[in-house]
């Protein structure tokens, strides 16, 4: 069965469409940092990956999501699935289809894993409102039913991983659900109230997302208060000394909270690579695959 009827037949999904390397796309990747070496990747690894954009119900929002497996597979194999949370807010950082088609996802695919994930409700026609982990964690969490459903996702092997913004809706997901047999952060904000303390221009951004004057919402959205939630799954934890968009002290922080707590968990930094790991990219790669693959069967 074709990978265009097996979508259209989980009622999860509402649309979806195929992502090629229009003429559009490969402009998108050329405006990108690094442009002419992002189109050349994409191009080899189109020959080697589909990848759709979807749209889905969650909680009765229609949200844009994404997956990306293999192109070619026996009917029955089942992958191990990597839900991946992108970073920023807003249209900040926000997925294009052409990021399908580039290594940040793509790796995960050579690897033997199907990568799944959304834009988060308000973004990209999404129906609701990006909360940065309000109601859009639902988002995150409504794509383990496209998993369930789909004949070569295998639900018993579910990944999560996500950097910055992206790392702190993986704490949180770790935290509601047991579902998750692994997870990767990088350089995740953990304490909002001390992201804050040196991003002014943060909070103004998220001043129309949630009450950032709560300490209660404050709270809710980080993982230092509530570390004894995230005993239940494995957790990699990854930052670099010269961030400077997310201070390597958040990380730091969580760590020893989870120290206190023995959970399970390593911690690996980096003296330089900033806050996207630029320069050390294939040490910060080898270090997910070794991590991944002592929790989930990649083929």
């Amino acid at each position: 069965m074709e990978q265009k009827q097996i979508l259209l037949n989980i009622s999860d999904i509402k649309e979806h469409n195929e992502i090629i390397l229009t003429e559009e796309i490969q402009k998108e990747l050329l405006d990108m940092p690094r442009g002419a070496e992002r189109l050349e990747i994409a191009k080899e690894n189109i020959k080697h990956i589909q990848a759709y954009k979807f749209t889905y119900n969650s909680s009765g929002r229609k949200v844009k999501g994404y997956l990306t497996l293999p192109r070619e597979y026996e009917n029955e194999v089942k992958f191990p699935v990597v839900i991946l949370n992108r970073g920023g807010s807003k249209h900040v950082s926000q997925w294009q289809d052409g990021h399908m088609l580039n290594n940040l996802v793509c790796k995960y695919v050579k690897w033997g894993c199907a990568v799944i994930t959304t834009q988060y409700s308000g973004n990209d026609g999404s129906e609701g409102r990006d909360e940065f982990g309000g109601m859009d964690l639902e988002d995150i969490l409504n794509l383990k039913n496209i998993i369930d459903k789909h004949p070569n996702l295998d639900s018993e092997q579910i990944a999560m991983s996500g950097s910055s913004r992206g790392g702190l809706m993986t704490y949180m997901s770790i935290a509601k659900v047991d579902w998750i047999k692994v997870a990767i952060a990088c350089c995740g904000t953990t304490e909002m109230a001390y992201t804050y303390s040196y991003r002014e221009d943060l909070k103004s951004f998220h001043l129309d997302m949630y009450n950032t004057e709560s300490l209660t919402e404050l709270e809710n959205r980080s993982p230092v208060k509530w570390a004894n939630k995230l005993l239940k799954t494995p957790i990699l934890i990854m930052h670099c000394s010269d961030d400077n968009v997310v201070k390597i002290e958040e990380s730091l922080n969580l760590v020893l909270e989870l120290q206190k707590l023995q959970g399970y968990y390593k911690f690996i930094s980096y003296p330089e690579g900033g806050h996207f790991f630029g320069n050390i990219t294939e040490q910060f790669n080898r270090d997910q695959k070794e991590w991944l693959e002592k929790y989930i069967a990649l083929k």
